[in-house]
């Protein structure tokens, strides 16, 4: 089952149409297109589990098929940038390339993003795009800035008389091994 209501930034929740037809509110929290595009997102029917959903956990994949739930449209918001590259990406591909093709067997199905001469002419290349914050993939790489003091304190406010740090401007590798 899909998604059936939006959680509002007040917390409640409303049934998807009923936000897409008017918000119980008196200014909306996105534009209407916007919460459109996230509530056709959510409204997927494959019959077969997909790659990405198989990324999920078991508990998470199989309530999601089997019970109405809610979603905060703001939280989707990475997802349909996600889909959205995919399909700037996909009408530019030519040549000896594929793009969003599905794959199907008896038990899952996956989409692969880009697969051809995509570097250049003479290998084929299978491709996946990653829409991810530069903070995210830095933090995931295992590098990170360090706060290093300035000599100057905080004149007002709760961190009166503390010091005042800044990041610095290197990356520093965490070493997990």
């Amino acid at each position: 089952m899909p998604a059936t209501r939006f959680i509002c930034l007040s917390g409640h929740e409303v049934n998807i149409n009923q936000c897409l037809k008017k918000c119980i509110h008196t200014q909306r929290c996105m534009f209407l297109p916007t919460l459109r595009a996230v509530a056709n997102s959510l409204n997927r029917k494959l019959q077969n589990a997909t790659v990405t959903e198989l990324l999920a956990g078991t508990m998470e994949t199989f309530l999601k098929k089997t019970t109405d739930y809610a979603v905060d449209p703001i939280n989707q918001m990475y997802a349909l940038h996600g889909s959205a590259v995919h399909t700037l990406n996909e009408n530019y591909t030519e040549g000896n390339m594929l793009s969003e093709e599905r794959l199907h067997d008896e038990i899952t199905s996956g989409k692969f993003d880009l697969f051809g001469q995509i570097l250049d002419k003479e290998d084929n290349t299978l491709g996946d795009y990653k829409i991810t914050s530069s903070y995210k993939l830095m933090k995931a790489l295992g590098y990170y800035k360090i706060d290093v003091p300035t000599g100057e304190v905080y004149k007002t406010g709760i961190k009166k008389v503390n010091q005042k740090p800044k990041k610095n401007g290197e990356l520093m590798e965490l070493n997990m091994f």
